[in-house]
């Protein structure tokens, strides 16, 4: 049996939470992607703390494990303000060194539901969806 680590980022819980969910203001990351600031800067403060955790899950994991089993998954989740937060997290697991080292060999994943818009601005995205439409 394969060993599941699910890390379930929550959605919004205060006015902060809300503030970061609305703010459109297009930031580049290190790597180059454009995010949303918002979204991003609430990460940030949780990102050093949620690796942590899920290193020393995986410990856990293989710590535990039968010879032979398959490596962990880990799943990125959440809903709203947390599916936003999931999103970037399965981000940085791509782009960050501290992630991509810590997930070797694993196998990565993020569902997420009713997530605010975390990629681009929203400008962009009506503006492609009309030249769709139109052509």
């Amino acid at each position: 049996a394969r060993a599941l680590v699910l890390v379930v980022y929550r959605g919004t819980w205060s006015w902060s939470d809300t503030i970061h969910d609305l703010m459109f203001i297009p930031m580049a990351l290190p790597c180059g992607i454009k995010v949303n600031k918002g979204p991003s800067i609430a990460v940030s403060w949780s990102e050093a703390s949620i690796l942590s955790v899920v290193q020393r899950a995986l410990h856990l994991c293989a710590e535990f494990a039968p010879a032979g089993a398959a490596m962990p998954k880990v799943v990125f989740t959440g809903h709203s303000y947390g599916g936003g937060g999931a999103m970037l997290l399965r981000l940085h697991s791509l782009v960050d060194p501290a992630w991509k080292e810590a997930l070797i060999g694993v196998d990565i994943a993020a569902v997420t539901f009713g997530a605010p818009l975390v990629f681009g601005i929203p400008k962009q995205r009506l503006d492609g969806a009309a030249a769709g439409a139109d052509g």
